[in-house]
């Protein structure tokens, strides 16, 4: 096969382990996420010490407009960024993205959701947040702005009233919000629920107070909440935060996949490799084909995390001479190092898991496999900058590019 592309970086090789069989299994009884949003200061005084009593870690959605411009007699009821680093440091919480300032994202131009989400994002990131994940302010979306969401976060939560039923949407996820009137009963019966009929019920609140609360503050009693905790407590269900939830119910481990491969990097003598598409080779003598999908319809490949999701694009597959070329887009390969893998999960569900354009997204101008036996060239990115069709071509062909 002939693939004319630009920017690959191919590394030295990509030995795999033998294959496993996948054990884990999604949760059966009901899983429980405790979210807080805006980032308000109870959050890390009241909220994480409380929970931590508990062994429960919770996530922080940061709008982080208040952090960068927090000065005196401004912004002082929002956590410091030194704060939110102790939030996921210290308290093992997960913090995710919440826009910038906090506005409607659909009542403004694509062009200026896209710097909200993008600013947000890079402030954490420079602050040493593993950010992976999104809530919308307001709960608005459309669908727009959920593609580009869905390109630089692992998913996004809601704010519908509701739980979350298999199968899991990650980029639809729904919560229920816990109002300074909302009776702890109340989120009793949503968590009676969740144990009896397998879901995944995320709460989300705003702020906690120790006095009596006010709905222009939006937050809620500490001992209500404690009430809560005690509760959850006692009915055995798995708290997690929503990226821990989004990958204890899709990821292939617990989706159906029985077998999965190591695919280890060596790359002993340069740096960090970002977003870098690998080639990865399938034969006999690595890959049992008899456990795959015709076509390789089933495979799928997972980050190091076992939960984020690589997009790949297969360029080859012969079930009858045990052949297959896949490129795989990894988001970083470790430099100097002989041990930074990801995992390949197959033998499971048939599904069009391919993701082109999102393999060859980092400024690829054409990627042609040239591996047709008819027709057109036909581009993988997103430019679908296809071949002209000629007349007369001798397709897969041995011949020679260049001189």
């Amino acid at each position: 096969m002939l693939t004319i592309l630009l920017l690959a970086a191919p590394l030295a090789g990509l030995p795999m382990a033998a294959p496993m069989v996948a054990m884990a299994a999604a949760p059966t009884n009901g899983l429980i996420s405790i979210n807080f949003d805006d980032g308000l200061l109870s959050a890390y005084t009241l909220a994480a010490p409380i929970m931590k009593e508990y062994g429960f870690k919770g996530t922080a959605y940061i709008y982080t407009q208040p952090q960068n411009e927090q000065e005196p007699g401004y912004y002082e009821e929002f956590m410091s960024w030194d704060q939110v680093v102790s939030l996921q440091n210290n308290f093992g919480w997960e913090i995710g993205s919440h826009g910038y300032t906090h506005s409607d994202l659909t009542q403004m131009t694509f062009e200026q959701a896209k710097s909200e989400l993008d600013r947000s994002k890079a402030d954490l990131i420079n602050h040493n947040i593993n950010v992976k994940s999104f809530a919308s302010p307001y709960g608005s979306v459309n669908q727009s702005i959920l593609n580009y969401v869905a390109t630089i976060f692992d998913s996004h939560r809601s704010a519908w009233n509701l739980a979350n039923t298999l199968p899991i949407d990650k980029y639809y996820l729904k919560a229920r919000p816990v109002l300074p009137d909302t009776d702890p009963a109340t989120v009793k019966s949503w968590i009676d629920s969740a144990k009896a009929n397998n879901e995944w019920l995320i709460l989300y609140f705003h702020s906690l107070t120790s006095g009596a609360p006010q709905p222009a503050n939006d937050d809620y009693n500490v001992n209500n909440f404690r009430q809560i905790l005690d509760y959850i407590k006692t009915s055995n269900l798995p708290v997690m935060t929503n990226t821990q939830g989004v990958a204890s119910y899709t990821s292939p481990s617990s989706s159906g996949w029985n077998y999965y491969q190591k695919i280890i990097f060596d790359n002993p003598s340069r740096g960090n490799l970002d977003n870098v598409p690998v080639l990865v080779k399938l034969t006999s003598g690595n890959f049992d084909f008899s456990h795959a999908v015709a076509q390789g319809q089933d495979i799928r490949f997972v980050d190091t995390d076992d939960s984020t999701i690589l997009a790949h694009e297969i360029e080859y597959w012969n079930q009858a001479q045990q052949e297959a070329e896949i490129w795989v887009k990894v988001p970083r390969i470790d430099g100097h190092s002989t041990n930074d893998f990801i995992y390949m999960y197959y033998n499971g569900p048939a599904g069009n898991y391919q993701n082109p354009t999102n393999v060859w997204s980092n400024n690829y101008r054409l990627v042609w496999h040239m591996n047709q036996s008819n027709g057109h060239f036909q581009d993988s990115t997103s430019l679908n900058l296809d071949s002209t069709a000629e007349t007369g071509i001798a397709y897969q062909s041995a011949g020679q590019l260049g001189y």
